[in-house]
């Protein structure tokens, strides 16, 4: 693989603005560089963190417990499931056992039919009316025994299933990315935190052309660590602006670029991490964003295609900042990726693998790595 000469700009110190508190939404860092792509992240530590906008927090607890309620449901009926399965299979070893009963009651009941014809062939001309009696009512007990034999015992099997008629609410929650496929059109939809809906898309022999048949950007970028030199995948050359109407749709709902960061934050949290860890397999932003999953690498190729396909985002710098997440003021390798935002007035750190809004603005106090700029 060809070696891909990077010029990276030196990220400078930067700091909190004159907006009044109440105008701060997502923690803010600053940086130092340490020459070349060598920097050091750290969070600004004012008053200006995420307990100056209550209601964002709420909002992300709501949800963190909304997830943690389907996690349990979940569970429960996994374990519900699991009883079925196994009355299920209680069931078919009654209905054999019942067949076999049966089987065994229509031979008995067709010998005592039989001997009753021949008592009553026998019997007929001789017989004293009290005999004639008890015949009676030996054949009315035949009939009651004919009849419960055509009586299944399922009353009793369902009365084993009791317990499994109550419905499993789950709570409203946003998912990924809502695909739909025709030979001609490809179209997704997507709810922000508010749930306001979202859709865009796409001729489907374009999509085939641009995220299946395209081969993938094999450059790689040099980075030198302690232990050596290593070479990672050039993230940058994913970033394509895949979805500019739908992002500028939804920064026009905000109205403000640290929302915009948020709710882009919380479409791709929906998302399922098949791997904390980078690989070296990234993959393109819409092809993520169509299968719903991804890992490290991919949820932070789509988090920063999304926001560099917004007129706002266009202006922003943009950078990847790859980091040892084992050791994050020493690199001994390079295994995570996150993401640098500045937007001229703040510059944000964005855990794109994060479930909840602290773990995704504030996981970190400082990380040492090595940032790239998306051109």
């Amino acid at each position: 693989m060809a070696v891909v000469p990077i010029v990276v700009g030196i990220l400078l110190v930067t700091f909190l603005n004159e907006d009044t508190l109440d105008k701060k939404i997502l923690p803010t860092y600053s940086a130092i560089s340490f020459g070349g792509s060598d920097t050091e992240i750290f969070l600004e530590k004012t008053s200006a963190i995420l307990e100056e906008n209550r209601s964002l927090q709420m909002q992300a607890q709501q949800y963190a417990q909304k997830a943690t309620e389907v996690e349990r449901q979940k569970s429960e009926l996994n374990q519900q499931l699991l009883s079925l399965q196994n009355q299920t299979q209680v069931i078919n070893e009654l209905k054999k056992s019942s067949d076999e009963r049966t089987e065994q009651l229509e031979f008995e009941l067709k010998k005592l039919e039989d001997q009753m014809d021949v008592f009553k062939t026998t019997a007929a001309s001789s017989s004293t009316p009290e005999q004639l009696l008890q015949i009676e009512e030996l054949e009315k007990k035949l009939l009651e025994l004919e009849t419960s034999q055509n009586q299944t015992d399922m009353d009793s099997i369902f009365e084993q299933l009791s317990g499994f008629e109550q419905e499993i609410v789950t709570p409203t929650l946003s998912k990924p990315p809502v695909v739909e496929m025709t030979d001609e059109i490809i179209s997704w939809s997507f709810l922000d935190s508010k749930n306001n809906n979202y859709s865009f898309s796409k001729v489907t022999s374009q999509f085939i052309d641009e995220v299946i048949k395209l081969p993938e950007s094999q450059d790689v970028i040099p980075i030198d660590i302690a232990s050596g030199t290593v070479q990672v995948r050039d993230l940058s050359k994913f970033v394509v602006g895949s979805m500019s109407k739908v992002m500028n749709e939804l920064y026009g709902n905000v109205g403000s670029d640290d929302e915009f960061i948020f709710e882009v934050w919380f479409v791709v949290s929906q998302f399922h991490v098949t791997s904390f860890e980078m690989q070296n397999d990234p993959k393109k932003p819409l092809d993520t964003f169509s299968k719903g999953e991804g890992d490290n690498e991919d949820l932070a190729i789509l988090f920063a295609d999304m926001i560099k396909s917004s007129t706002a985002g266009k202006d922003w710098q943009v950078k990847f900042l790859y980091f040892d997440s084992d050791n994050i003021s020493l690199p001994q390798k390079i295994n995570h990726v996150v993401l640098v935002i500045d937007n001229g007035k703040n510059v944000w750190v964005i855990e794109p693998t994060a479930k909840t809004i602290d773990e995704a603005f504030e996981s970190r106090d400082r990380i040492r790595g090595h940032v790239f700029t998306i051109d």
